[in-house]
């Protein structure tokens, strides 16, 4: 016939010693987590490129009819054809 080792009063001092132990163990990760560092929140992006304004501005900016310096003549305008 089979006899137990162990007798209740073991059992339950096994049992109180294991809760124990696993209080203890949860308040260690509750204060581990509490000593996290938390990042700052990031800034929010800048707002888009307003499109409305952009296109008549970068079609606005040549000033001249020719889109650059009038051609020289010579030998610098061959240099600057060149070039």
């Amino acid at each position: 016939m089979f006899e137990r080792s162990v007798s209740p009063e073991d059992l339950a001092r096994l049992k109180a010693h294991r809760e124990e132990a696993d209080r203890l163990y949860n308040e260690a990760l509750t204060a581990l987590d509490g000593a996290q560092v938390r990042l700052p929140e990031l800034p929010h992006p800048p707002p888009a490129l307003d499109e409305h304004q952009i296109t008549p501005l970068n079609q606005g900016w040549q000033i001249l009819d020719g889109g650059g310096p009038p051609a020289a003549s010579g030998w610098r305008g061959r240099l600057a054809g060149f070039i």
